[in-house]
């Protein structure tokens, strides 16, 4: 990364706080508007990656002792589309593993599906796409390097070691202090910052967030058969269990757990973690066994109240941290910054600031339906599965089975693949204009 930080801003168009997957491909997003924007990375510059679901990395291997992190993120097709237009995905079409088929299955693999049996699969509900894949799985450490090399080539201002310590908001800007002292201005502040958002907290935006009651452990599985770069959801009591594609036959594991079973799950050796897969989610693929560490994610989902503040936007998960049984939450950040580049590329054109109170305005209401539909139904299908009776249980799995026979599958299909609840120009391959 060249050292941005020789032209030291005290005033600035746009600012973002976040040196992770969601604020630098923000940064990359917006270098396309035509506002200048500074980057503010907590980071020294460290290879690292940071994400939107236990899928996607919070910090990286700062060393030896520190388990190899092969989280992964899933990017839908409307997502992989916008990272095209953007410049990125030429760093990654040869790392992402694509995904043709989903399969979904309710409850716990049925007897006759085992090691010995080519008994029929009891995944009931089935999406497959023939022209197009309906999405990617790439590693997060691919993804990190490929945005960070891509914003090496834009005219973003870069500020590495760096954390913002105070708020304030007059005159119509946001005035920021760095731990370090550095003070910037800025029309527009962007946090990007996680779950745990530092700086929604100094701009006292609150959120609904639901109770510590799941984790998910983290993995890369290798499979006996081939996968048929085909993705796996099985819904069982206590939490669904998630297989991606992966190439080279590798799968990545997202396992939602109560949080004591989870933690049960963890203190298990690798033989006996092998058998808890294998028992929970079947021999579709043959038996199951790990490649490398597990990582454990405690769950809390948590949506803001309102994703804008005077002068102040928020992204990614300091905006929405959903659940991550779909799979959705970078795509859910993609969304954030391809509608936001929208809103002021339109204020650009009007002549406005960027942190223009109709900026804020239309962010907000351009979000509002796919950021609450992905919560609500992702809430949803967690809760309605999470410890449900046994004869709930089975209406749902017939429920499956009519939805795969419906024409709501197709429907479904095509809101999974993007761009349908999100018209942002990047959504649907065009730069904002």
């Amino acid at each position: 990364m060249p050292d941005k930080q020789k032209n030291d801003p005290k005033t600035a168009e746009i600012v973002i706080s976040g040196g992770g997957l969601t604020g630098l491909m923000m940064a990359i997003t917006l270098a396309h508007t035509p506002y200048d924007v500074t980057l503010i990375d907590r980071s020294s510059g460290i290879d690292r990656s940071s994400g939107s679901d236990p899928a996607s990395a919070n910090s990286a291997e700062e060393a030896a002792s520190i388990p190899r992190d092969r989280r992964t993120t899933t990017i839908h097709a409307a997502g992989a589309k916008m990272l095209d237009c953007l410049g990125v995905w030429s760093y990654l079409a040869d790392k992402a593993a694509p995904i043709w088929h989903m399969h979904v299955a309710e409850g716990a693999a049925t007897a006759t599906t085992n090691k010995h049996s080519q008994a029929k699969s009891d995944f009931n509900l089935h999406w497959s796409h023939d022209d197009a894949p309906m999405g990617y799985v790439v590693e997060n450490n691919h993804l990190f390097a490929a945005l960070k090399k891509r914003l090496t080539s834009t005219n973003v201002r870069y500020i590495q070691d760096e954390t913002i310590s105070s708020l304030s908001i007059s005159g119509q800007k946001a005035h920021m202090t760095c731990a370090s002292g550095r003070a910037i201005s800025c029309d527009l502040l962007i946090a990007c910052d996680g779950a745990n958002s530092p700086l929604r907290k100094l701009a006292g935006l609150k959120t609904r967030a639901a109770s510590h009651r799941q984790s998910a452990i983290v993995a890369v599985l290798k499979s006996e058969r081939p996968h048929g770069n085909s993705a796996f959801q099985r819904f069982l009591v206590g939490g669904p269990i998630a297989l991606m594609p992966m190439p080279n036959n590798l799968l990545s594991l997202v396992w939602t757990l109560p949080t004591h079973e989870a933690d049960a799950h963890m203190a298990m050796d690798n033989s006996q973690f092998d058998s808890a897969c294998n028992a929970a989610f079947g021999y579709d693929l043959g038996r199951l066994t790990v490649d490398g560490d597990r990582l454990l994610w405690p769950l809390a989902p948590a949506l803001s109240l309102s994703p804008t503040s005077d002068n102040i936007v928020l992204a990614g998960d300091a905006f929405h941290a959903i659940h991550p049984l779909a799979g959705q939450g970078y795509n859910l950040a993609l969304g954030d910054a391809a509608v936001l580049a929208d809103c002021l590329a339109q204020a650009h054109q009007r002549g406005l600031t960027a942190g223009h109170p109709s900026v804020l305005r239309d962010y907000a209401a351009g979000r509002n339906v796919e950021v609450l539909a992905m919560s609500a139904v992702t809430t949803a299908l967690n809760n309605l599965f999470f410890n449900m009776p046994r004869s709930v249980r089975r209406l749902s799995g017939i429920g499956m089975s009519l939805v795969n026979a419906s024409p709501l599958k197709r429907t479904l299909s095509h809101i999974a693949a993007g761009g349908k609840l999100n018209k942002a120009s990047l959504m649907q391959g065009k730069l904002p204009h």
